[in-house]
């Protein structure tokens, strides 16, 4: 920025020593405030104590440092350097013809047209941020959990429909091995076969019926994300074929080493009451919404919510009888299924107990039941068919309680194939909770994040989001002394927002902490450049005693080449890593899109929205002096005219730009 306003005081004749020092002298405030706004966007991320700040804790101290650095170079140092190697002023005739004077003529041609039509072109751009915003809520996903590195494979989970054995589940799966092991060996480096258990949303499924089959994506595969996205789609359709016979389900989805055990793309219902609470009808009413109204919701399946269990009711005509109370009854029987401390014993130095407990099948008949016998109070051996009866029920594996009360949790999973989002499906679990909390008025019902974790990052991340903009807003109010003007310097940031809604939509990319921080960059750049028109354009202003449409265009136009080369120097830094040049920067690359489409976005913003809303701030300027005028009948003037133009009415003094003391006051 410096050195191009140095260029442009030597296009005006100074000499280069006085070219230098004007243009550290002009720069000194609005640069400064570049550089503060850029480190207060980034000094929330240390200042909001998380776990997820300590991990990138160093980004914000590494960009402040440089930026801090970088300050003292441009004023101190650089001056120096431009006086004593650009001594020459460019010729008047050479600089005529280049392509940027023809580019900067269309840029004013065009900006005028736009502020002619400033209210279309403004309606126009809002109805386009609110299409991005429900692009946002509805299409884009959202990940604030995995920011550690790049997907290393991808998983098959198969369900058979039965299965006697591990060795019969093998059997099953040799077609299907088969076929993957015939996969590009130069993509994949290995395929494993984990039979009896995997992890599933959350949830361990195991048993004989249950496989995993791990493709790892080779270490030379400079593209693994690109590949990951084909070969699962590729695998989705291919697996189909294997859907049939035994094998009851077959899914596929890629994995990080130890994330599939995540609570990924699912939310939770809990439903919380004094007295004892419906499982059964509960689940059955949340089945019922979800299917009357359609939803691209499905209630996750447990293997392990349910316990068989047996359960004897004594006859207590019998008990009395033959002289057994329940309690006893209740012993002996515990006896044959707990084990029954024995001894202790010292092993190894090492105190050790012995149990004692009767061997038998896992899976127990009501015919072996039937047989045990039991003592009465005088030894005798009673059998249990005398004494009541066996039934077998199904009970809930656990019932978890909180302050007192009874609770269950219902997990929810969404397939963000099918046009969903953690947005969309929380709008729809919130129907579920409202229809539960109607039927069953004594409970509470309360809709949740299944991954707590992920929860906690991105509320992390609303309020570094939050307070970085409080704190751009408050400095930019500082600088330019000004309650109104940061609210349009500030623009570029809700706009620049736009750019990386689409970027993440259009690339399939999720909005995570990576964009997070692109979001940050973007912010702090592309203030930056409006920082630095808006200052041009008041500059302009006070040096003709009030801001003119004509003002407005000429100060705009005179920073183009500032704000192009900022933009495009960022540009070029970041779309190489954003689009994988020389291989794919794995999880930094949504950070790469943000900054590099957010900046290209608030851009054009800075370039052509922020002049038209300074103009209309403008309007209102007149409209408020008509209706002051209107209301004291006093006539309040601003200054003289010196246009002839109708668009060049003169402003309040209240809308002259809050100026510095060197505001040439307006001639009453």
């Amino acid at each position: 920025i410096i050195a191009e306003r140095y260029m442009e005081n030597l296009e005006k004749g100074f000499a280069p020593k006085k070219a230098a020092f004007e243009a550290s002298r002009d720069l000194m405030l609005p640069v400064t405030g570049t550089v503060l706004t850029t480190v207060f966007a980034f000094a929330p991320m240390v200042l909001i104590d998380s776990e997820v700040s300590a991990i990138f804790y160093g980004i914000p101290v590494v960009v402040i440092t440089s930026l801090v650095m970088s300050w003292l170079e441009s004023f101190f140092i650089l001056p120096n350097h431009l006086f004593h190697f650009i001594k020459k002023t460019p010729e008047k005739g050479k600089a005529s013809g280049t392509w940027f004077v023809k580019l900067k003529e269309a840029y004013r041609s065009t900006l005028t047209v736009i502020l002619k039509f400033r209210y279309v072109a403004i309606v126009g751009l809002f109805i386009f941020m609110g299409v991005s915003g429900w692009v946002a809520k509805n299409k884009v996903q959202q990940n604030f959990r995995n920011f550690g590195g790049n997907t290393e494979r991808i998983s098959v989970r198969i369900q058979l429909k039965e299965s006697a054995s591990l060795k019969q589940t093998e059997t099953e799966l040799i077609p299907l091995e088969k076929h993957l092991m015939a996969l590009p060996k130069d993509k994949f480096s290995a395929v494993m076969t984990h039979v009896g258990k995997y992890w599933s949303m959350g949830r361990m499924f195991e048993g004989y019926r249950y496989a995993k089959i791990d493709l790892n994506i080779s270490e030379d595969v400079s593209h693994p994300g690109t590949l990951k996205k084909e070969f699962t789609k590729k695998l989705k359709e291919e697996m189909k074929q294997f859907q049939k016979g035994n094998i009851e389900k077959v899914m596929v989805g890629f994995e990080m080493n130890d994330q599939d055990e995540l609570k990924k793309d699912m939310v939770t219902i809990n439903v919380t009451g004094h007295e004892e609470v419906d499982y059964l009808g509960l689940k059955g009413a949340m089945q019922k919404e979800i299917d009357d109204n359609k939803m691209g919701l499905e209630i996750v399946k447990d293997n392990k919510e349910f316990d068989e269990k047996w359960i004897f009711s004594p006859n207590h005509t019998m008990l009395a009888q033959h002289q057994m109370s329940q309690g006893q009854l209740t012993q002996q029987l515990r006896s044959f299924f707990v084990p029954h401390e024995l001894m202790q014993v010292r092993l190894g130095g090492e105190a050790k107990w012995v149990y004692t407990q009767v061997e038998r099948p896992k899976a127990i008949n009501k015919g072996e039941l039937n047989q045990m016998s039991v003592l009465n109070q005088r030894g005798l051996s009673v059998p249990l068919k005398k004494l009541g009866s066996w039934y077998k029920t199904k009970q809930l594996s656990r019932i978890t309680h909180k302050d007192g009360k009874r609770t269950f949790s219902f997990d929810l999973s969404f397939d963000p194939d099918k046009d969903m989002n953690i947005n969309k499906a929380k709008e729809q679990a919130a129907l579920i909770v409202g229809t539960l909390a109607k039927a069953y008025p004594t409970f509470d019902v309360e809709l949740k994040d299944s991954d707590r974790a992920e929860a906690n990052s991105r509320s992390w991340a609303g309020r570094v989001a939050l307070l970085c903009i409080i704190l751009v807003m408050f400095t930019l109010a500082l600088i330019l002394g000004s309650v109104s003007l940061p609210f349009i310097v500030g623009l570029p940031i809700p706009f620049g927002l736009m750019g990386i809604v689409w970027a993440l939509y259009l690339h399939d990319l999720p909005m995570g902490m990576m964009s997070l921080i692109g979001l940050i960059g973007t912010v702090g750049v592309s203030v930056n450049d409006s920082l630095i028109m808006v200052d041009q354009i008041m500059k302009r202003g006070r040096e003709s005693g009030f801001l003119t449409r004509d003002n407005i265009i000429d100060g705009a136009t005179s920073r183009l080449r500032a704000i192009i080369l900022t933009s495009v120097t960022t540009l070029g830094g970041v779309f190489p890593m954003a689009y994988g040049i020389g291989g794919e920067s794995a999880f930094t690359q949504p950070l790469a899109f943000s900054l590099g489409w957010g900046l290209f976005f608030s851009t054009f913003l800075t370039l052509f929205a922020l002049p038209a809303f300074i103009e209309i701030r403008r309007d209102f300027g007149r409209w408020f002096n008509a209706l002051y005028n209107k209301v004291t009948g006093k006539n309040r003037k601003s200054g003289a005219v010196r246009s002839s133009k109708k668009e060049d009415i003169n402003m309040p003094d209240d809308f002259i730009e809050d100026q510095s003391a060197s505001t040439i006051n307006p001639v009453r």
